[in-house]
C-alpha cells in the first residue's frame, strides 16, 4: 500500500451546491476512514479546498475511489492534485508501509 495526499480546490461560486451534498460527502469519507482507506481528511479553514490522505494500492485505484466522492461526482471540485507521500514522523507515518531510508 502507498499513502497519497490529495488536495481539492473549490470554486467559491459553488459553495451552496457543495453545502447541499456535504452530508453525503461526509458519509463517504466516514466509511473510508472506517475501512482504513482514508487516514485523515478535512477542509482548509479559508474554504478554498481540503486535504485528504489515503492508503491505496495504486494511483489508478485511488482515482477510481475519488470518482465516487459526491463532490467529484457532482463536479463540485475545481481541481484535484494527487501526490504519493511518504510520511516520516507522526501518527500517519506509523501507518506507512515503506521504510524510511
Amino acid at each position: 500500500m502507498a499513502i497519497f495526499a490529495v488536495t481539492y480546490r473549490y470554486d467559491r461560486a459553488l459553495a451552496d451546491a457543495r453545502a447541499s451534498v456535504r452530508a453525503a460527502h461526509n458519509e463517504w469519507l466516514v466509511q473510508l476512514v472506517a475501512t482504513g482507506q482514508a487516514l485523515c481528511t478535512g477542509p482548509f479553514t479559508d474554504g478554498s479546498g481540503g486535504l485528504l490522505v489515503f492508503n491505496s494500492s495504486s494511483l489508478d485505484d485511488l482515482k477510481r475511489l475519488l470518482n465516487d466522492d459526491p463532490f467529484s461526482r457532482d463536479r463540485l471540485v475545481q481541481s484535484t492534485t494527487i501526490v504519493e507521500w511518504r510520511p516520516v514522523h507522526g501518527s500517519v507515518g506509523a501507518t506507512a508501509s515503506t521504510p524510511v531510508r
